[in-house]
């Protein structure tokens, strides 16, 4: 199983900033990225990873210099 990406560097419920590579949630109800904590309300969610656009360049495979 392969999750997706988001760039959304927040909690469209409550606000919280991730923090690159945290787990989040895509609620399908209404089309925002959540928390955990806030994912507990939602019944259909899909699991996604947060990756920092400045941070990600640095990891990824293939990377010249």
């Amino acid at each position: 199983m392969e999750i997706q990406e988001t760039s959304v560097s927040y909690c469209q419920a409550c606000g919280k900033d991730f923090k690159h590579l945290d787990i989040v949630y895509f609620a399908v109800w209404d089309n925002n990225i959540v928390c955990q904590k806030c994912a507990e309300a939602h019944h259909e969610k899909e699991l996604r990873v947060y990756v920092d656009g400045e941070k990600a360049r640095g990891n990824r495979v293939g990377k010249h210099d």
